[in-house]
């Protein structure tokens, strides 16, 4: 039973099909060929059309659904995926792979207490298994970044941004690809005054989860907060497109245009008080102009005046 590495089905854990009726054999290969092939829905369906033929065996059943489980997990369905791969455990308790399918979903899904359980089981099925081991270290390691993360959202609680900051930097040296840690990271930065580094967490956690409102909601905040409120309105509009029952991210959205439209006509009238300071002091320049031109012919003119006088006599 090789662990498939090309995307494709598992076989019947060797036993040469045995017990495997001839119609079922022909729905097993048909749906992995299908998985080969990415067309995961029309995997899962011929995978079910195994399950359904009389009189299987078990170890039919344990491969038919860890395959089905494989198909789910390839196209990011990883609650069918868990489904999938509990059944082929239970259809197989002593099959390796059944238990890393699980296992696999469960980390997906974030049940990483559950997943190292998992892992663990399988590990007890077969000892040397790489998938196994490998699979184990990494629940291990993100469960304790998913402890870091919980600790810092109690810290976020009491406000005390700092701790918080500090115990989601710990969560994402371990679980790097967590969008989640990354928009907690942003919310504890904005909330201590470090804004661009907000800003730069919340574009790592777009990058992670396109589809999440939450970074971009993060975005919003971490801009708003240095007064770039025309440059955060975009960010919260799609956060609220994504997430347009959010009734607290739609006032938010709503206090970010209150606020660019009260910082515009801010703007506005500074600029037009530096205009016209600027006009008053060409003003007061033209005048003190006028006036010295004005001495300027007054006094040439009482020296006209002078010299005249002095001729005269």
């Amino acid at each position: 039973d090789d662990d498939d590495d090309d995307g494709g089905g598992d076989n019947d854990g060797g036993d040469n099909n045995v017990g495997m009726s001839a119609e079922a054999t022909k729905h097993k290969n048909a749906g992995n060929e299908l998985l080969k092939q990415k067309q995961y829905d029309a995997a899962v369906a011929e995978f079910a059309k195994g399950l359904a033929v009389a009189g299987v065996d078990a170890a039919t059943v344990g491969v038919l659904h860890s395959n089905t489980s494989a198909a789910y997990a390839s196209k990011g369905d990883w609650d069918k995926a868990l489904e999938a791969g509990t059944a082929a455990a239970a259809a197989r308790p002593d099959w390796v792979k059944a238990h890393t399918r699980r296992a696999a979903a469960l980390v997906q899904l974030a049940r990483l207490e559950e997943a190292v359980a998992a892992y663990e089981r399988a590990l007890e099925c077969d000892a040397s298994s790489a998938v196994a081991k490998d699979g184990l270290a990494q629940a291990k390691k993100w469960l304790q970044a998913q402890e870091y993360n919980v600790l810092g959202e109690e810290f976020l609680t009491k406000q005390r941004w700092a701790g918080a900051a500090e115990h989601f930097s710990k969560a994402l040296e371990l679980h790097a690809e967590r969008a989640l840690y990354h928009c907690n990271f942003s919310h504890a930065l904005c909330r201590l005054g470090k804004c661009d580094a907000a800003v730069a967490a919340a574009d790592e956690a777009m990058k992670l989860a396109p589809q999440w409102h939450r970074p971009y909601q993060r975005k919003g905040e971490a801009l708003s907060a240095q007064a770039k409120y025309d440059a955060a309105i975009p960010f919260y509009a799609h956060a609220v497109s994504l997430r347009p029952s959010d009734a607290a991210l739609q006032r938010a959205f709503q206090q970010c245009q209150q606020n660019a439209f009260v910082e515009r006509k801010r703007q506005e009238a500074a600029a037009a008080a530096a205009a016209a300071a600027v006009d008053d002091a060409h003003r007061g320049a033209r005048l003190a102009a006028a006036r010295a031109d004005a001495l300027d012919v007054a006094h040439h003119v009482h020296a006209g005046h002078h010299a005249a006088e002095h001729h005269v006599l």
